[in-house]
């Protein structure tokens, strides 16, 4: 899950309101197994001054004007989403930033192979 939260750091640094991985992992609650209690993780962005939601949701139903978003990816990953934009033949491509500061676009074929169906959508109130 360490992914996961490496994903929402991003985020935060983006929205210009950095919490640190060593942070967000400080602040969230473990079950048993190690995995994230994701309720715990909530309520710390809450505390820390951000709005936020883990919502399912298609690729196509992601609103272009809710960046950055946090994606959900097979093998406990993430990617946080930038800017989404459409082609000529209606399509939707997909600017995914990593943390090194690069940034990929991916078409709608690709990142639905990884998507799990889940978003996180965060904001500074």
């Amino acid at each position: 899950m360490k992914l996961i939260i490496e994903g929402i750091s991003l985020a935060t640094q983006l929205l210009g309101s950095h919490l640190s991985v060593a942070t967000l992992t400080a602040h969230t609650t473990r079950t048993e197994n190690m995995g994230v209690v994701f309720s715990s993780l909530t309520e710390y962005l809450k505390s820390e001054g951000f709005e936020n939601k883990l919502s399912r949701r298609s690729l196509d139903d992601i609103p272009t004007l809710s960046m950055p978003v946090v994606l959900l990816l097979k093998d406990e990953d993430s990617a946080v989403l930038t800017e989404i934009k459409s082609t000529e033949n209606n399509n939707r491509e997909f600017k995914i930033e990593q943390i090194d500061g690069l940034t990929v676009w991916l078409t709608k074929e690709e990142l639905k192979k990884r998507y799990l169906g889940y978003c996180w959508f965060i904001k500074p109130r």
